[in-house]
Parts: C-alpha cells; structure tokens; sequence
C-alpha cells in the first residue's frame, strides 16, 4: 500500500486564516483521500463496482469534513506556530493511521461483496460460503466463532457476519460448489452465533456490502457532523462526484 502525501502545512495556514472551514473544505484532501480509498475497491465493471466507488466518495467527503472540523478547534487562543504542532498530530491520525485501517477494511470489503455477489448470481452453482479465518492471540472473537461456518448464501447470517467484522479484519468467505461433500453448520450453531456476535460486532460493520453496496456503514462517526449540518451533508458538503 503506497503512502498518503499531502502537504499540511498549507492546509494549517488556511485554516488557522479561516480560509477552510466546513463551507469551504479542501477539495485537494478530499480528492486525494477518495482516490486513495478507492484503489482499495477491485472488482467486474459493474453497477456493483461502481455503487461501492460512489460510496468512497460520500465516505471521503464526510471524512474530511469531520476533520477539517476538529483540527479548526485547535486553532483558538494560540500562536499559529502552537497550532500547527497540534493540528500535525491530528492530521497524521486521520490521514495515516486511521487512513491505513479504512483502505484495509476497504479492501475486505470490496472483496467481500464481489464475491458475495457472485456467488448470489451463480448459487446453483455455489449454494454455500465458507467463513475462514487467520487463528492466532489477535483474532477477535466474533472472527473465531465464525471460522469454518459453512452456511447457504441466503441464510441470514451473512446479513451481519461477512468479514469484515472489525477494522483491518482478516477474514474471508470462500464459495463452495454443488459437488463439496462438507457438511453445513447446523441451524441450531448458526442461531448461536449470530446472537453472541451480535453483542460483539460493533454497529459500524453489521451490514452486507453486497447487499447495501457501501463500504463504510452510514452509523460511522464521520457521519456524525452531518446531522449538525443537514444541508451541506447532503450536498456532499460541495464537494464533487466524479
């Protein structure tokens, strides 16, 4: 994964100016953020590919509204050299941190909706999906009880337990063929499982990509500022679509 290069320093006199705001947010970081996000997202040329490429792009807007946001709050009642040392903090967590596990949890999911999708379009052929996951002291526990479930593509665990579960998840669902003599998880197990990851899976991931076709889950906290500023969100805070 290449790294994100943005030059900040310009974006910090801009803000601690008042030239960026939230009616006025950097088209620059926007683009380079949802150009960089979507590299994530593979797969066929179709109206699939296409709704999750859009999804980066309201993903990305709200993203740079939120912290465009948070590093203006910083700039009040100090020096402009104060204020560049705390937004460069902030800035290098939304835009390397955080910005690493969004492309990987992007990737998952991408990859989780073709394939999910694929399967769905060719079930006569693949009727199941097998959940696998990487066993090791870092798997999460809604990862582990769903390694090696094997399910119909319509059973309704898939609803909420595709990976990925969590960020930089590292699970996956591989199709199997009519022929795969593998019994399926019983429905009694199935039942037993989706109720305790339930409890476990956060909000932000208990959603179908393939079905929603999204990659981020509207309940994520970049969405937030949105619900303050109802009329800009909508219009993807002024920010373009390709």
């Amino acid at each position: 994964m290449e790294s994100f290069k943005y030059n900040s320093d310009l974006l910090f006199d801009a803000i601690y100016k008042g030239k960026v705001g939230l009616s006025n947010l950097p088209v620059n970081l926007y683009k380079k953020t949802a150009k960089f996000l979507n590299k994530a997202v593979t797969g066929p040329a179709d109206e699939l590919t296409k709704n999750l490429h859009y999804s980066i792009y309201i993903f990305s807007a709200a993203k740079t509204a939120t912290q465009i946001a948070d590093i203006s709050s910083m700039a009040d009642g100090v020096s402009l050299s104060e204020f560049k040392k705390r937004a460069a903090v902030r800035f290098h967590t939304y835009n390397v941190d955080w910005l690493e596990s969004e492309f990987i949890t992007a990737n998952t999911a991408a990859s989780t909706a073709a394939n999910y999708k694929y399967t769905q379009d060719n079930k006569e052929i693949f009727p199941r999906l097998k959940s696998i996951a990487i066993i090791d002291q870092y798997t999460a526990p809604e990862c582990y009880r769903m390694n090696n479930v094997i399910a119909d593509v319509d059973d309704p665990i898939w609803n909420h337990n595709l990976a990925p579960r969590h960020f930089r998840c590292r699970c996956r669902e591989e199709r199997l063929d009519r022929y795969d003599s593998t019994n399926s998880t019983s429905t009694g197990k199935l039942r037993y499982i989706q109720a305790e990851n339930d409890k476990e899976i956060s909000p932000l991931f208990k959603f179908n990509p393939a079905k929603e076709q999204i990659i981020f889950s509207k309940k994520h906290p970049y969405y937030e500022i949105g619900k303050e500023h109802p009329t800009l969100a909508k219009q993807n805070w002024g920010l373009p679509i390709p």
